[in-house]
């Protein structure tokens, strides 16, 4: 049975929060992108991998189509999400 140190949870809880993310991130944006789904190119065409993990200037091109998210450990941005409005429905990415 693994024991779960529930202190530690916590901790990390306390010191992860979200906000809406500043157009300056992008590339931090792009970087954790990458990293999250880099294990995971041999799952995706070309194509797919290049739209699941954009570029720096992909990002700033899409940047007026919705708001993004960053979550934040510390100073680093850990996580991110965005969402785009279309056709009365919202898409999250």
């Amino acid at each position: 049975m693994r024991h779960v140190n529930y202190n530690e949870i916590a901790e990390e809880l306390v010191i992860t929060h979200a906000r809406l993310a500043d157009i300056n991130e992008a590339a931090s944006i792009a970087s954790v992108l990458y990293q999250a789904f880099l294990e995971y190119e041999s799952f995706y065409t070309p194509e797919a991998f290049s739209a699941t993990t954009p570029t720096t200037e992909k990002i700033h091109d899409r940047w007026n189509e919705g708001p993004f998210w960053v979550a934040v450990r510390g100073e680093s941005i850990v996580g991110t999400v965005s969402a785009v409005l279309r056709a009365e429905l919202y898409t999250f990415a």
